[in-house]
């Protein structure tokens, strides 16, 4: 797990984990997955999400050629999630319902081979 500041205040955390089940994203190869949390309601909506997991993505994820998508899953509800995820070039691949959360899950994927044309 990775946390992140601004202003030298912890404001959220980053993790990111092997995808064992790439069915719900419609995908092959190796793929990480990763959460984000922002903590403080302050800091939403200011675009830092877009920020840290676009660095994130560049320097912890496809750093290691051998991954060739990055998943996230949000809920259908979260919205400002999703835009942000776009914002990034996240893509929406499939929306189901999740095995472990029973949550309708927007599934999103960023391919690495997109990731580096949009930088």
């Amino acid at each position: 797990m990775f946390t992140f500041q601004k202003n030298n205040q912890d404001i959220g955390y980053l993790q990111t984990y092997i995808v064992d089940d790439l069915e719900p994203y419609k995908v092959e190869g190796l793929s990480k997955g990763i959460d984000l949390f922002i903590g403080d309601a302050n800091f939403l909506g200011k675009g830092i999400g877009p920020k840290v997991i676009n660095k994130f993505i560049n320097e912890y994820i496809f750093n290691d050629e051998k991954i060739l998508n990055v998943c996230i899953d949000p809920e259908v509800r979260n919205t400002r999630a999703i835009n942000a995820y776009k914002k990034v070039g996240f893509r929406h691949s499939n929306t189901a319902y999740c095995n472990t959360s029973n949550l309708l899950t927007y599934y999103m994927v960023l391919k690495r081979q997109d990731f580096f044309v949009n930088s």
